[in-house]
């Protein structure tokens, strides 16, 4: 289950924070962040250590997210207010433009040596701190988890499972002047070239649910 986000400020847990208690061993050290500049977006994949006393963190909370150089320097605040600690284990955020009208310029952006999560309610915290933190260098290299080929004797199943890092570019056109969006989908077999339906592809990628194409041995021919 992913978190969706839109930047917000809370300044009650910056108020209050002394007063939280500490859930420790929330999450393992395979959680990671990655930064796409070019949505700019920092998304944060959360390994869940089933830790029973971490449940104890309401469904509402803040997220704040702070890097360790000035390139972005200021901490992102969120609210969330469907929060699960043993089902929400994508957390995605978007970075600003500017603050104060001094633009954010992620062109020079380099590899962070750490990045430090906090996640919030009025009682409860958990703090994640992030050794590697990576770029997403090309928009479009993330988009699938896996492709699965299932043969069967009269037909071949290929079954593509999404991934939430591209559903900003995976989308249909929206008016006669959109120029970003997806044309065509072809799938290679071989020697063989098929073109999906785009609007069929589309749609599963936006609901994150997997994409299903049947091809028969005649199409193959």
């Amino acid at each position: 289950m992913y978190c969706f986000l839109t930047s917000v400020m809370n300044s009650a847990y910056m108020q209050q924070n002394i007063f939280l208690t500490k859930l420790d061993n929330c999450y393992s050290e395979a959680s990671f962040a990655s930064i796409n500049k070019i949505l700019r977006k920092i998304i944060v994949q959360l390994d869940i250590s089933n830790t029973s006393e971490c449940n104890y963190i309401s469904n509402s909370v803040g997220i704040n997210i702070t890097l360790g150089n000035s390139i972005i320097p200021i901490t992102l605040q969120t609210l969330y207010y469907n929060f699960s600690y043993f089902e929400s284990d994508l957390i995605i955020i978007d970075i600003p433009t500017d603050i104060s009208g001094v633009p954010i310029d992620l062109t020079n952006y380099y590899e962070e040596s750490f990045v430090i999560i906090h996640i919030f309610s009025y009682s409860h915290l958990i703090e994640i701190e992030l050794m590697v933190f990576d770029e997403i260098r090309s928009d479009l290299e993330n988009c699938f988890n896996e492709l699965t080929i299932n043969l069967y004797p009269q037909y071949f199943q290929f079954v593509v499972s999404p991934q939430l890092s591209c559903i900003d570019q995976i989308t249909a056109q929206s008016s006669q002047l959109d120029t970003t969006y997806v044309q065509s989908i072809q799938l290679s077999v071989g020697t063989q070239q098929f073109f999906l339906d785009v609007n069929t592809f589309v749609s599963n990628y936006q609901a994150q649910v997997n994409f299903t194409e049947i091809i028969t041995p005649d199409q193959l021919q």
